[in-house]
């Protein structure tokens, strides 16, 4: 998953189709000698798009399974930052506080989102969440001192 993961999940791009030399890279279970992670990555930003050789219904920022695949298969420690969650990619006909919930229950710890009204509907629908137990708090205490140590 690699460099080249990490590259195409920064990408914008309106195809869910991966270019083969990536969906190869992505298949294969050994780590190119140029991997991002093994060099010692701070942070992977997902991006808006499904990867589908790995989670082809899920958009990699709310994926749980590519989180899964960074910490577990990758042994990525550092933070995972979501693209914006208010693109159309990301939202695919959902509401921006239900992606921001979404991403953060699927591993991301750092929302991207543009400022304005929508934050305070996000941060709303994240303590319900947490009220509801559909998110859980020591999820979001783990995140916000991850985010804290990187910017220390």
């Amino acid at each position: 998953m690699g460099v080249r993961m990490t590259a195409f999940v920064r990408a914008r791009s309106s195809s869910s189709n991966l270019p083969p030399p990536i969906a190869r890279h992505v298949q294969s279970s050994t780590p190119s000698d140029g991997d991002a992670i093994a060099s010692g990555v701070k942070a992977i930003m997902t991006g808006p798009s499904p990867i589908d050789v790995v989670d082809p219904g899920e958009p990699a920022s709310t994926s749980e399974v590519i989180v899964h695949k960074l910490r577990a298969d990758l042994s990525f420690s550092g933070l995972i930052i979501s693209d914006d969650v208010d693109l159309r990619g990301t939202l695919r006909g959902r509401m921006v506080p239900e992606v921001a919930v979404k991403a953060l229950k699927a591993g991301v710890e750092l929302l991207l989102l543009a400022g304005g009204p929508q934050v305070e509907d996000v941060v709303a629908r994240i303590i319900e969440a947490v009220e509801t137990g559909k998110l859980p708090e020591a999820a979001l205490k783990v995140a916000a001192s991850k985010v804290t140590a990187e910017l220390a």
